[in-house]
């Protein structure tokens, strides 16, 4: 697996480059989506959704500190007051945490994955997200690594639905990362697009869950799938 930081991806799903980020365009209006031109930003807008959603990015971005309830683990948690501002700096560095943990135990994700599908007959791998959680003082590996589906996600925390449209659109080239903190005594969860140029993860992911349930997961598959060179980019945090 390739990650790089300075890595940007175009944000019309439907496209499949990933270059540095200072060749993208940031679309002047919701200050938030990437574009690698304006043919790519033009199709967004017009068959991607932006249209309908571009004041609601602008807003949600002035707002980082929007308050959002979610349930976590069956618990509901309040989540970011209006006082709370999240420097660029400070993104980048929940960033680097979430990528760190993201390779550091991609076996043990895809391990999980898998056999999420397999209790779950009709979910689809590119339907399902991960959270990192960090809410205890044990952040090594982190308190908890759990799978979750976008419909969950669009369900608990409803001012995400439109990444979560675009990861349903994406066939596996975006997937959603959520990770959890504590800010103060609440709960803070930051949303964290994972970027890929093919959907080939999730396939794999699907195939080994089509086998046979019964049976052991190949776990040198798996090795062999968190070894592939394929390059994968977190976006920056959006709440």
């Amino acid at each position: 697996m390739r990650t790089t930081s300075s890595q940007s991806a175009c944000d019309n799903v439907s496209c499949e480059i990933i270059r540095p980020q200072s060749e993208f365009k940031r679309c002047s209006g919701c200050l938030t989506l990437n574009y690698c031109s304006a043919k790519c930003q033009l199709f967004d807008w017009r068959e991607g959704g932006h249209r309908s959603s571009c004041k609601s990015l602008l807003e949600l971005r002035r707002s980082e500190c929007s308050t959002l309830q979610m349930i976590m683990y069956t618990q509901l948690c309040s989540l970011k007051d209006d006082t709370t501002e999240l420097k660029s700096k400070d993104r980048a560095f929940l960033r680097a945490i979430v990528q760190n943990d993201y390779a550091k135990f991609k076996g043990q994700i895809i391990t999980d994955q898998v056999n999420y599908l397999r209790a779950t007959p009709g979910v689809r791998a590119c339907e399902l997200t991960v959270h990192f959680n960090y809410l205890s003082q044990s952040t090594d590996p982190p308190s908890g690594i759990s799978i979750g589906t976008l419909a969950d996600l669009a369900a608990t925390v409803p001012v995400w639905k439109d990444y979560v449209s675009r990861a349903r659109r994406s066939d596996g080239r975006m997937r959603i990362h959520v990770m959890h903190v504590l800010d103060g005594a609440h709960g803070t969860c930051w949303l964290f697009p994972l970027r890929s140029a093919t959907g080939d993860l999730a396939r794999e992911i699907e195939r080994l869950a089509a086998e046979e349930k019964g049976s052991k997961l190949d776990q040198e598959a798996v090795r062999c799938l968190v070894q592939r060179n394929v390059e994968e980019i977190h976006l920056a945090s959006r709440n």
